[in-house]
């Protein structure tokens, strides 16, 4: 594409790297091997590349998607939970038992997506801390009060609100 006597590149798909640093990089990183992955494969075919030949025929592209479906709850969650704009403590509560209910293993997982359905959910717990700050806010939002919390949960939040109103 020419636009004023330069020539622009279109813009293509690479393979995005791990970053320890970074939010759900591993899911970026799945997902851009997923999309390239049929392209990578020409790639080492046409250039017999035995090396490239061989780290592509370990993928398992049934796999790959399905450990993508498993982690991309949490990059909503976190988008979700991240947002600048709008309040989100009343989210956090939400965001966890939505995180637990993809996380139940289903009879159409693979033993490898049981696997790591049940590592991530016993992590949950360890990482995903719902605080009583988190319960107030939840009970100030009238679309999540009779959902998300249970009844002495509620109480408790309800006690917490009148003590930091009074």
């Amino acid at each position: 594409m020419k636009c004023c006597n330069v020539t622009l590149k279109p813009v293509t798909n690479n393979v995005k790297p791990e970053v320890a640093t970074r939010w759900n990089s591993n899911l970026r990183m799945l997902q851009s091997v997923s999309k390239n992955v049929s392209r990578l494969r020409d790639i080492a075919n046409d250039e017999t590349d035995k090396k490239l030949q061989r780290l592509l025929i370990d993928i398992n592209d049934q796999l790959l998607t399905e450990v993508i479906d498993i982690l991309q709850p949490f990059d909503d969650a976190t988008r979700m939970l991240s947002a600048d704009k709008t309040p989100t403590l009343h989210l956090v509560i939400a965001g966890k038992m939505q995180l637990k209910k993809h996380l139940v293993a289903k009879s159409s997982d693979s033993s490898v997506g049981e696997a790591l359905k049940s590592r991530l959910a016993s992590k949950l717990d360890v990482y995903y801390h719902v605080q009583q700050l988190h319960k107030v806010a939840a009970v100030l939002d009238p679309r999540l009060k009779g959902s998300v919390l249970t009844e002495s949960d509620k109480q408790a939040a309800v006690l917490e609100l009148k003590s930091l109103v009074t």
